[in-house]
């Protein structure tokens, strides 16, 4: 009748877990997640602030509302594109979304 008893008691305890162990797991959760959505969103922007600030005369560039020209002028925080002769546009730098190749 004891060993029923003690087979009954390390039955109850197979359960439970180190509280180490779960702590651990979550880390590695959070740390994968880091590594694969953050760090790579992270790099990617920062490209984009890059590109954004090497914007100069002549460069030709697509917006984000899909205008396709040559920026004419570079001021602080907007650029002046020529989107077809004897017409340009004025728009804030941010709304660049790439640059094309140059020829």
């Amino acid at each position: 009748m004891v060993e029923t008893l003690h087979a009954m008691g390390q039955g109850g305890q197979q359960g439970q877990t180190n509280p180490i162990t779960t702590i651990v797991f979550i880390v590695m959760i959070i740390a994968i997640l880091y590594f694969l959505l953050f760090m790579p969103q992270r790099k990617q922007e920062q490209k984009r602030k890059q590109m954004i600030g090497n914007l100069t005369k002549g460069d030709e560039v697509v917006t984000s509302g899909g205008i396709h020209g040559t920026i004419t002028r570079v001021k602080e925080d907007t650029i002046v594109i020529k989107i077809a002769d004897k017409t340009e546009i004025t728009v804030e730098k941010n709304a660049v979304s790439k640059q094309k190749e140059k020829r």
